[in-house]
């Protein structure tokens, strides 16, 4: 496949007002996504996923690094330029809610993007593609008259993808795209966001901390931690044979349906440092088990480890190539 998304040693620090300090809510990430790909991006809250959705679409200015979109470096355009782009380029929020315009019925939702992208259709042209967007999305073409109020959570939501699809982009982000709906409503617009990528060809930047719906969607994982990646694989591999004690931890976290058959629980001392001051060295360090003199000194590198697949680790204890032994330390109890 095809690199559609590359981002490199990409970077953003927000000022702190009154204290002269600043916050590195992303801190030199480097992140591919092939065409027709779902990369998951997980973490805990404040990890910086959603600031790396918005670097990625340029809604934030970067302070570091850059983003390579099919070959053109976003951070560089002119606003004119950037315009053209983003019609390739389109946002999916959590809150369906809040993401429309409650003084806005469905089709002039929809047609925004068509008047913003799509000069040369006509008034009828327009109403048509809203209707066949509807008809995609599992909607009715009638419900174009209506307000958002007048729609379920899950409605609401799949209008939302029907807006961000109506000018036929190349890549999704996906921002905790079901976080807000009910577990059976979540199913629902997942196997809708799987049947939507077959049909147009589509790429996703899957963020989100539900665990179980990144398995189900994504083809790598990408896992963070305050601001940086510390682990990249395949799906199967990261709840499979996570190698990072952060990564282990929170795959030790996810609830099965009996109780018998969790993993031990994970082990992890302290509090989740600030990202105002984080630790020297490796972030994580003040929290793992395995932690060694040189995690608080030096930053590990994301490098890749001897295997079948390509797995990337920045973990001191993982460096050099090494394959990890049965028995390794690890972060259960």
């Amino acid at each position: 496949m095809s690199e559609l998304l590359a981002t490199h040693s990409l970077g953003k620090r927000f000022l702190l007002s009154g204290s002269g300090g600043y916050v590195k809510a992303v801190d030199g990430v480097s992140l591919t996504v092939a065409e027709g790909e779902t990369l998951g991006v997980v973490g805990e809250s404040g990890c910086g996923k959603t600031t790396l959705a918005r670097l990625v679409l340029r809604l934030v200015e970067p302070t570091a690094g850059s983003v390579l979109f099919s070959g053109y470096d976003v951070t560089l355009l002119r606003k004119d330029q950037l315009r053209r782009l983003r019609s390739e380029m389109q946002l999916v929020f959590q809150d369906p809610t809040s993401s429309l315009n409650p003084r806005m019925n469905v089709q002039a939702a929809l047609e925004r993007p068509l008047r913003i992208h799509r000069t040369d259709l006509g008034a009828s042209d327009r109403r048509e593609l809203v209707s066949e967007m509807l008809v995609k999305v599992g909607l009715r073409p009638e419900h174009a008259v209506r307000y958002p109020h007048q729609f379920s959570g899950g409605q609401r939501q799949r209008i939302c993808v029907a807006r961000a699809l109506m000018v036929h982009p190349r890549l999704l982000v996906l921002d905790e795209p079901t976080s807000a709906l009910d577990v059976s409503v979540q199913a629902q617009i997942l196997n809708l966001l799987r049947r939507l990528q077959s049909e147009f060809g589509l790429s996703y930047l899957y963020i989100s901390h539900d665990l179980s719906t990144v398995r189900y969607m994504s083809d790598r994982v990408a896992v963070m931690y305050l601001g940086r990646v510390v682990e990249l694989t395949t799906a199967e591999q990261v709840f499979t044979s996570a190698l990072h004690p952060y990564t282990r931890a929170l795959m030790a976290a996810v609830l099965a349906p009996d109780p018998s058959c969790r993993g031990r629980a994970a082990v992890l001392g302290g509090e989740v440092p600030s990202s105002i001051a984080p630790p020297t060295g490796c972030h994580f360090h003040p929290r793992c088990p395995q932690e060694a003199a040189v995690c608080k000194e030096a930053v590990p590198e994301l490098r890749a480890i001897a295997g079948p697949v390509a797995h990337l680790v920045a973990c001191h204890q993982r460096g050099g190539g090494a394959v990890p032994r049965p028995g390794d330390p690890a972060v259960f109890s």
